[in-house]
């Protein structure tokens, strides 16, 4: 049989110790939870079974919270919303690969490129069909973006 107080006693512990990164409150300790967290999850992984995950899963948790009343995070995520699917994945892929805007030949010279991010012109289907063969990424991740974006990038390799 389990014993209450050891359980309780374990908890009360536990609770003492992690209490700042399960209600962060500053950037001090949402710094030391996402430290703690990356620790864990290549500790841990994707394996389900780690006890580890239930802290896991507590910190994400945390995490989101304290990033969901930030003002920086609040507009970020607006400016996100607004932004087409396909600038969007565009500039990722810039972003991700560190292009400068002459090295997408894809799309045609650099003009062309900032023209499309500013939204003054829009991508074709050529040039998503290029893209898509160059980055082997699936087309249609131009037109809706999955909430795992670099996953789904990185898988499509």
């Amino acid at each position: 049989m389990i014993s209450e107080t050891k359980v309780l006693k374990a908890f009360q512990g536990f609770a003492n110790s992690a209490m700042p990164l399960l209600y962060i409150k500053d950037d001090e300790s949402y710094e030391d939870a996402m430290h703690l967290l990356e620790g864990l999850i290549e500790k841990v992984g994707e394996d389900d079974s780690q006890p580890e995950q239930y802290l896991v899963a507590l910190l994400s948790q945390a995490i989101s919270s304290y990033e969901n009343k930030q003002t920086t995070t609040k507009e970020f995520l607006q400016i996100a919303d607004d932004t087409p699917k396909d600038i969007a994945l565009l500039r990722t892929l810039i972003d991700q690969y560190q292009l400068k805007f002459h090295e997408i030949p894809e799309i045609g010279d650099k003009t062309l490129v900032s023209k499309i991010l500013s939204g003054k012109r829009q991508l074709t289907k050529a040039h998503i069909k290029s893209l898509s063969e160059r980055f082997h990424i699936n087309p249609s991740l131009f037109f809706k973006i999955p909430d795992t974006l670099p996953h789904a990038i990185i898988n499509e390799r």
